[in-house]
């Protein structure tokens, strides 16, 4: 078993919510406690528990905050007993099987920026997204060799959507040195328009859906205006970043989180 630090914070309109930091098993094991524990009432919405997987039922209570998420699972709360009626589970255990859920549940929340910002690589050559060194508008996005330490990397997710189903849905990428969003030179539909960085709006060629990968961790990031996927043109550092008629199976399309 190995441990893992549970951190969020997430940024929806304007409000920053810190998910807390709490330890638990990131492995075989907190599987094991959901199916012990939990399953009976979140495995089918029983009693109206949100339901394991989904998203919308989720997201609004993370966003509440792990911490009020972790009392409700060792406590109880309304119709869930405490620790899901297993009283011989330890506290830590009980955690687990919650960060399990919570993990397995939060849709767009999963790539939500930890204190310290999100780096996000491509599959394609394990570059990473990057800024170039201007903080100006307009300035180009490209893909770089990956590091903690690049500013021009690290970006905060920003939860868009208004309300009803696309509330949670989309998100923005705000970089963490220059405050400003990636999106679509123009607002264009085309394949092959240019990503930039633009003050932060809340305008569909700033907003991406998070589309997961069936076969393994990786992501596509979908543009909510056009339809069309974040895109890299080539392999090494300073390949441009564009919008591409989306393609699950091109590597140049799906990404995943660095570190």
């Amino acid at each position: 078993m190995t441990k893992f630090k549970l951190a969020l914070a997430v940024t929806i309109f304007g409000c920053v919510f810190t998910v807390g930091t709490v330890s638990a098993v990131h492995a075989k094991g907190d599987k094991e406690v959901y199916s012990k524990a939990c399953k009976i009432c979140h495995g089918s919405g029983m009693m109206g528990a949100p339901k394991f997987g989904d998203s919308g039922a989720w997201s609004p209570r993370i966003a509440k905050g792990f911490d009020t998420l972790r009392k409700h699972a060792i406590d109880g709360y309304m119709g869930c007993p405490p620790k899901g009626g297993k009283m011989s589970l330890s506290k830590e255990a009980v955690v687990g099987g919650l960060a399990y859920m919570v993990d397995q549940s939060r849709g767009i929340l999963k790539f939500a920026s930890s204190p310290s910002g999100d780096i996000f690589m491509s599959m394609l050559d394990k570059k990473c997204i990057d800024k170039t060194g201007s903080n100006s508008n307009s300035a180009e996005a490209h893909v770089w060799s990956c590091s903690d330490n690049n500013k021009n990397q690290i970006f905060d997710v920003i939860a868009r959507g208004s309300t009803g189903t696309e509330k949670f849905k989309f998100i923005s990428l705000k970089n963490r040195f220059s405050g400003k969003c990636l999106g679509v030179a123009g607002a264009s539909k085309a394949d092959g328009a240019k990503i930039i960085q633009w003050n932060c709006l809340p305008v569909g060629n700033q907003a991406w859906e998070v589309v997961k990968s069936k076969t393994d961790n990786s992501f596509s990031l979908r543009f909510k205006h056009s339809g069309k996927c974040l895109h890299i043109e080539g392999k090494g550092n300073g390949a441009k970043l564009t919008q591409w008629t989306c393609n699950s199976k091109k590597p140049n399309q799906r990404f995943e989180l660095y570190n």
